[in-house]
């Protein structure tokens, strides 16, 4: 894969581009190109040096060591691309990988644990910092409603305006796929549960939407996956493939709401929002209109929410994580609701997770176990006699050890002795 990187410098903006191609062009094409680009004031930058969004990291580089916190290779003082001189592409190496956000990076710690960074301004982000610290000050094992993504510490560079947030090394939600509706069932708890934990702090999110959600699933790999947008098939070292051990069934995983950058803290859920409304999808009938008049945002956060498992379960566009699902109809009408037009007719968060509970607590332990199927996808009698078998062993363990504890409990010893 040939990787082009473009920044754009003209009179207004200033701004990077990173784009890829599957094919490499020809150099008639590429001067063609370039050209172009260069009419429209942007000029291509080489592979060989940091694009400018990630200067700020090497910078900050040594500072970090200095506090226990490793970057990777790219990022280091004297780095020097590890593809020259080699018949490899800069897409074949690791320290080749461009950030997808320049506002966060990884880091491994000196025990050898992964955690991520974000960078925030001191006086333009000092609501997400305020409101990131008092959130991650709530004891988790008391309130494990808590499932806004925790500030491990908040690191403060010298001169500098920027501070860095110390987080959890997280990956997508959907970087594994859903193996049983149980799980996505519990996908579904957790994110609503996450968010009514907000609300009921009078703390309105604001940004809901898909990619505002991810997932403590590390311990579900052989290796740490990658933490780029488009490798994180590799493991972190890009020393090969990671792979998929474990299930969320056998490893259950936590799931967190993250970017706290639009989120607002109220007197009351009944009060209305003065700022311009965003809400994290164009969807919603109150956010995206002209001049739109202020309107509640706890109801913006529940119509975004349902958008979120719309999304998932009943969008028909394909995708990789898209596309309807078969089986969960159940879900259909709290989902309809969330997503009224008329904000008023919506739910709470709280009716919310108390219907949602009823759902689930309605439903069969086969009906639970069922595998997750993308509609129009065959699902093959060899694939379903695997996961039923996995699901048959795992329901008898579960038999097994229930009646293990009774007898244990009972003073029943473990050696039958005649």
């Amino acid at each position: 894969m040939a990787s082009t990187v473009l920044s754009v410098d003209a009179a207004d903006t200033s701004s990077t581009i990173a784009a890829s191609e599957d094919v490499t062009e020809s150099s008639a094409t590429l001067s063609s190109l370039d050209k172009i680009l260069a009419s429209i004031g942007i000029k291509k930058v080489k592979s060989t040096e940091l694009l400018s969004g990630e200067v700020f990291w090497r910078d900050q580089c040594q500072f970090l060591k200095e506090h226990g916190y490793t970057l990777r290779a790219r990022y280091q003082p004297d780095w020097k691309p590890s593809w020259l001189g080699t018949s490899k592409q800069s897409s074949q190496c690791e320290d080749g990988e461009t950030l997808s956000n320049r506002k966060v990076m990884d880091a491994s710690r000196n025990d050898g644990s992964l955690v991520m960074f974000k960078c925030l301004h001191r006086e333009d982000d000092h609501l997400e910092i305020l409101l990131g610290k008092d959130l991650s000050g709530v004891d988790r094992q008391r309130f494990p409603e808590n499932h806004c993504v925790p500030f491990l510490e908040v690191l403060e560079p010298p001169d500098c305006e920027y501070v860095i947030v110390v987080m959890p090394y997280l990956v997508r939600w959907d970087i594994v796929p859903f193996e049983t509706i149980g799980e996505v069932i519990e996908f579904f708890r957790q994110i609503f549960e996450g968010l009514l934990f907000m609300h009921d702090l009078n703390i309105a999110h604001e940004d809901i939407k898909f990619n505002n959600i991810l997932a403590d699933a590390v311990s579900l790999f052989s290796y740490p996956p990658h933490p780029g947008l488009l490798s994180y098939h590799m493991k972190r070292d890009f020393s090969g493939s990671t792979e998929v051990l474990h299930s969320r069934t056998t490893c259950p995983i936590r799931y967190h709401l993250i970017d706290f950058g639009l989120s607002n803290c109220f007197d009351s859920k009944s009060e209305a929002s003065q700022e311009t409304p965003f809400g994290g999808t164009k969807n919603c009938p109150e956010v995206w209109q002209p001049d739109a008049p202020p309107c509640n945002p706890f109801l913006v956060d529940v119509f975004c929410m349902g958008n979120v498992v719309h999304g998932f379960l009943f969008d028909e566009q394909k995708s990789s994580i898209r596309g309807p699902k078969r089986g969960f109809e159940f879900m259909r009408e709290l989902v309809d609701d969330m997503m009224n037009t008329d904000p008023l007719k919506r739910p709470s968060m709280k009716e919310v997770v108390e219907r949602y509970e009823v759902i689930y607590n309605g439903l069969s332990e086969w009906k639970l176990r069922s595998p997750v199927v993308t509609v129009g996808e065959r699902f093959k009698l060899r694939k379903a006699a695997v996961h039923w078998t996995k699901q048959l062993v795992r329901m008898a363990q579960a038999v097994h050890w229930k009646k293990q504890l009774v007898r244990m409990a009972r003073g029943i010893p473990a050696i039958p002795r005649a």
